[in-house]
């Protein structure tokens, strides 16, 4: 099972209406007010997964649960078994972090967080059970965000979390339980993407199956690191082919992006480009998507893909 360590102290100051003040963010999620949070949090990567709730537009009591502390506790610097977890808002852009108790309040439309050691986070959005994707993005870092709608509430025990992929079998981690629902992360790897089946176990009994398709998409720099005036070829990697989607690419970067992908659109300016793709993800498996030429500035990109059909 793969847990985490608690986030250095400074991350306890949490995030206000002060950073929508504090100057550019990286394009993390496509929400800037979300962006600029994550940022004061000092977040360098966010996996992103949905908390299914029947009634997501009405507030929804979630608690963190036993292989988690919340923020106010202090940490045992020798337990790696934590992380550190509260709820972003989306109307004021803040984060609360949870009581002491573990327990926190999620707003309609807002986002649990679970912020891990080394800069990175997986965020929960509250979802209509009825309207998920019915998909799950493979994470790079190995942290993919997973969450089953549960028979019954969960009690304040162990929950077990099983996963089982095309290629193999392994644990998850539960981070956050609601009365609906268990969220939580798994290492899922690229060779995991096709249907994958996650079982939730408290107490020797199931109160949680779903199966969903997981999915490999993500983007990264060849070569990583550039210095001004060099170019950096940006790869586009979405997995599996035949799917009808809507690929966003948001690129903070000075110079104009030299698209490589045929029907991609560019939009925006420097430091907030945008570039579009639509139609079909066939092809799209590991492809170059556009070169930069480096300015003074550090180039950074984030990937939004949105599934709007079944086969193409």
């Amino acid at each position: 099972m793969r847990l985490f360590q608690l986030c250095c102290l400074c991350l306890l100051a949490g995030c206000s209406s002060d950073a929508d003040r504090s100057g550019d963010a990286a394009p993390l999620t496509g929400d800037a007010k979300f962006d600029r949070c994550l940022a004061r949090l000092q977040v360098v990567h966010v996996a992103s997964g949905e908390l299914p709730a029947t009634n997501p537009g009405a507030p929804v009591k979630a608690r963190a649960t036993l292989a988690v502390k919340s923020g106010k506790t202090p940490p045992d610097k020798g337990d790696p078994h934590t992380a550190h977890i509260g709820v972003y808002e989306p109307a004021g852009g803040t984060f609360e972090e949870a009581g002491d108790d573990g327990g926190i309040i999620v707003a309609a439309g807002g986002t649990v967080l679970a912020l891990l050691a080394g800069g990175g986070a997986v965020a929960w959005k509250l979802t209509d059970v009825k309207r998920r994707s019915g998909q799950v993005d493979i994470d790079p870092t190995g942290e993919t965000p997973i969450s089953i709608p549960t028979r019954r509430p969960a009690n304040e025990g162990p929950i077990g979390l099983t996963v089982k992929t095309p290629q193999r079998t392994l644990e998850g981690t539960a981070l956050v339980a609601t009365d609906e629902a268990v969220a939580g992360t798994a290492g899922l790897v690229a060779g995991d993407a096709g249907p994958v089946t996650v079982t939730a176990t408290q107490d020797g009994q199931v109160i949680g199956e779903e199966t969903f398709q997981a999915v490999v998409q993500q983007i990264r720099w060849n070569p990583e690191e550039t210095f001004e005036g060099t170019s950096s070829t940006l790869l586009l990697d979405v997995r599996p082919g035949g799917r009808l989607a809507v690929i966003t690419i948001q690129l903070d970067a000075e110079n104009v992006p030299n698209l490589l992908l045929p029907g991609a659109t560019l939009t925006g300016g420097p430091g907030n480009w945008t570039i579009t793709i639509q139609g079909s993800t066939d092809g799209l498996a590991d492809v170059p998507a556009c070169t930069v030429v480096a300015g003074k500035t550090h180039t950074q990109a984030a990937l939004q893909v949105t599934i709007t059909g079944g086969g193409k």
